[in-house]
């Protein structure tokens, strides 16, 4: 059996927590995240004054196999590494426990599974580019259309002339043979 894939559930990341302000002082916060009537919302408030650093999750979490809610309150363990050229970087520590113990396993991403938020190891995810055949991944940017972001971040031309990684996706297309037995889910 494989792995479930992270792209299928939820994600918090400090990236985005960063961006909101929530690291830049002590502070209540709201995310929410879908549509219409599946839109979530989540509460969090960081401490940066207290020893450990931490972050507390006030959530409620509805199962999809019953009618019954859950109301979820997890203190997230936050940690910072100092950058080579000046800043932090922030870190969470998964709260997932594993044998009684905490995970504590230093993350930037955590993911939501079951109603509790957890690092990738603790809840057995793997990414969608790792279930592709290793002798397939030079090939992956071939079979994935990149969107709209994507297309324009990344320029193929500079001064009139394509750049070297367009020249090499442009050879590689060109040698492009159909396989079969292309993905190996």
């Amino acid at each position: 059996m494989s792995k479930n894939s992270c792209d299928d559930y939820q994600k918090l990341s400090v990236y985005r927590l960063r961006d909101f302000g929530c690291f830049s002082y002590s502070s209540s916060h709201d995310l929410s995240w879908g549509k219409g009537e599946n839109r979530s919302s989540i509460g969090l408030t960081t401490f940066l004054e207290d020893d450990p650093i931490r972050m507390r999750l006030s959530y409620i979490y509805s199962s999809r196999y019953s009618d019954r809610k859950l109301s979820v309150d997890d203190d997230v363990l936050l940690s910072k590494t100092q950058c080579h050229f000046g800043g932090v970087r922030w870190w969470m520590h998964c709260p997932v426990l594993r044998n009684s113990l905490p995970c504590n396993r230093r993350t930037a991403i955590l993911f939501m599974v079951g109603g509790r938020f957890g690092c990738r190891d603790c809840h057995d995810l793997t990414y969608e580019s790792r279930k592709i055949r290793p002798s397939l991944r030079p090939y992956l940017s071939l079979l994935i259309p990149m969107t709209l972001d994507q297309k324009y971040a990344r320029s193929r031309y500079w001064k009139g002339r394509k750049t070297k990684r367009t020249r090499r996706i442009d050879a590689k297309w060109d040698a492009w043979e159909e396989p079969t037995g292309l993905m190996n889910f």
